[in-house]
C-alpha cells in the first residue's frame, strides 16, 4: 500500500512523520486579511520553519501540465490507492478544523464548504486526484527518459508537495470559497508509461515498481 509522509525541519535536519497520521502536527501561523478575502498560513508544529511538505506515492499525470481558468499553470495527479485517498480526507478534515477554529468572520459555514483536497470524478469511471499549482520554480528531474519542456500527458510522477496556505474568498454574491492551497516543490518523472489498450484509462494501473 502507497503512503504519504509529513517532512518538515527540525534543528536544521530534515524529518518525515509516520505516514497515513491524523494530520495534527499541522497548524495554523498566522493570518492575512485582504481586500478579496483570507489567508491562513500553515506550519508544523515544533518546526523550525516553513510550510507542510509532503512526499506522495507515484502517481499518474493524465492530463499532463495544463491551464486553469486564471491561466495559472496546474498539473493533476491521479490517486489510486484507498490509504493514500482516506489520508488526503483525513488532511481536508484536519483544514476544516483548523478553519473553525479561526477568527474569520462565519468560520463554521466556511469550514463547512471547503473544497476537498481529493477532487472526485463527477461520474465515478476516473480515480480521483489532487491539483497542484506550478509557479516555474520547481525542481524536475526525468528519469529514464529524454528531458521535457513540461510534465507530459500519462508520465509517471513521484512528488513533493507544500501546502502552503487555506484560501478563502469572498465572491460577488456574499458567499465564500475556501480551498487549500497545493503547490508543486519538486518531481521526478518518468515518461516510458508501460502501454495499455486504447481507451483503457491511464489511472487504470499500477506500475510493477509502485509502491
Amino acid at each position: 500500500m502507497a503512503s504519504m509522509n509529513l517532512i518538515y525541519t527540525n534543528d536544521g535536519k530534515s524529518e518525515k512523520c509516520s505516514p497515513s497520521s491524523d494530520w495534527s502536527e499541522i497548524q495554523m501561523e498566522n493570518t492575512r486579511n485582504t481586500s478579496l478575502g483570507n489567508i491562513l498560513f500553515l506550519g508544523v508544529k515544533d518546526a523550525d520553519r516553513g510550510a507542510p511538505t509532503i512526499l506522495m506515492p507515484k502517481m499518474i499525470a493524465p492530463f499532463g501540465e495544463s491551464q486553469d481558468n486564471y491561466d495559472r499553470t496546474t498539473l493533476d495527479l491521479s490517486v489510486t490507492d484507498e490509504g493514500v485517498r482516506e489520508s488526503l480526507r483525513s488532511l481536508t478534515r484536519m483544514c476544516r478544523k483548523i478553519v473553525s477554529s479561526s477568527d474569520i468572520e462565519n468560520a463554521d459555514e466556511i469550514a463547512d464548504e471547503m473544497l476537498p483536497i481529493l477532487i472526485e470524478s463527477t461520474t465515478g469511471e476516473h480515480a480521483p486526484r489532487i491539483r497542484v499549482r506550478m509557479n516555474g520554480s520547481e525542481t524536475i528531474k526525468y528519469v529514464k527518459c529524454d528531458e521535457c519542456d513540461t510534465i507530459p500527458r500519462g508520465a509517471e510522477v513521484r512528488s513533493i508537495v507544500e501546502m502552503r496556505n487555506i484560501w478563502v474568498s469572498r465572491k460577488s454574491d456574499g458567499s465564500y470559497r475556501c480551498g487549500v492551497g497545493l503547490y508543486l516543490h519538486s518531481a521526478s518523472v518518468s515518461t516510458n508509461v508501460r502501454k495499455v489498450e486504447q481507451k483503457k484509462d491511464l489511472t487504470s494501473f499500477l506500475f510493477e515498481d509502485d509502491e
